[in-house]
């Protein structure tokens, strides 16, 4: 199983609100944070989670956001007519 949580500040003022999602794969990861990013919440920290099914062993590995947004850079810019 494996999973993304995050914490985040959200549009509606809540602060340091908890966020966890079961994912299908790597590449869900970067298309649930966009989205969420991009719907005005400010992420303060995402970690993958994987549990393995045989040993009920927990990994949790801390995303790098600043890596991360400016990788997808591109994908926050506005244009204006």
């Amino acid at each position: 199983m494996e999973r993304l949580k995050f914490y985040a500040d959200t549009p509606r003022g809540e602060k340091n609100k908890y966020f966890c999602f079961s994912i299908n794969s790597i590449m869900d990861i970067e298309a649930r944070l966009l989205y969420w990013m991009q719907k005005g919440f400010y992420v303060r920290a995402a970690y993958y989670e994987f549990v393995d099914d045989e040993t009920s062993e927990t990994t949790n590995q801390q995303i790098d956001l600043i890596e991360f947004c400016e990788s997808k850079a591109v994908l926050f810019t506005k244009k204006y007519l």
